[in-house]
């Protein structure tokens, strides 16, 4: 992780030693090593010149590798108090970055939600498994957090706010959250690419997916997922998978 983020970005970047940080940064920049490419490159997707709403920030990984590659402002929410000191220190140096300590969520009128966050594992320190109780996989004695929420349509004003204009493209990765987005959008407004990591895991529904994506292409005609089996009915594979919109 430390190779990667020497090799790709110009100024220091904070993070956790001995945690999942580690794991953000290697699926954002990709691993040579792995053989793994960076998991949000694909073409047509390139967001130099775009004003960029991420979801789901986590310690601000894809947002600084966003501005490495051109975008012309990065919108940055992400809940969890920790994750967000380290997403501030990392963005602050960046006059079109903006952060906002808050969870999104799809219904509207809500402004706090419960986070239930990471449990460590054999030392490493999780700070990425942080998920809206509804949400969570971890049952019995858990750590939950009070944290701010909002709309997603109030957080599109609040990035439109802050660069002065509306964003284009949108990056989503909140843990099982993004389900509730997808079944409460029904304006995606200006934005044209989309890149939402779809929790298989949490709900295995092929049937649900093809909802959410049928939902999706009223605004997005392309709706892609490469890992989606032909056949079947629940997701196969032990991880989640990246769903690209655009149109």
């Amino acid at each position: 992780a430390e190779a990667e983020l020497s090799a790709a970005l110009d100024a220091p970047f904070a993070w956790r030693r001995a945690s999942n940080d580690a794991h953000a940064i290697l699926e954002v920049f990709g691993c040579e090593d792995w053989r793994r490419p960076p998991a949000y490159d694909r073409p047509g997707f390139e967001v130099a010149g775009r004003d960029v709403l991420d979801v789901g920030a986590q310690v601000g990984t894809f947002a600084r590798r966003a501005l490495a590659a051109g975008a012309a402002s990065v919108a940055a929410f992400e809940p969890e108090p920790a994750n967000a000191r380290l997403l501030r220190e990392n963005l602050r140096e960046f006059p079109t970055a903006a952060v906002f300590e808050a969870a999104v969520v799809g219904a509207e009128g809500v402004d706090e939600a419960e986070l239930v966050l990471g449990k460590d594992y054999q030392g490493v320190a999780n700070t990425w498994r942080h998920s809206l109780r509804a949400w969570t996989h971890y049952s019995g004695d858990v750590q939950v957090a009070t944290v701010a929420a909002l709309s997603f349509g109030a957080a599109v004003d609040r990035a439109a706010a802050a660069a002065g204009r509306p964003p284009t493209f949108c990056k989503i990765d909140v843990e099982g959250a993004e389900l509730d987005i997808l079944a409460a959008v029904d304006d995606w407004r200006d934005l044209d690419r989309l890149v939402v990591e779809y929790s298989f895991t949490k709900r295995r529904s092929l049937a649900a997916f093809r909802d959410a994506a049928d939902r999706l292409r009223r605004h997005f005609p392309t709706v892609e997922c490469d890992r989606l089996p032909d056949a079947g009915d629940e997701w196969p594979h032990r991880t989640d998978a990246l769903v690209f919109c655009s149109r």
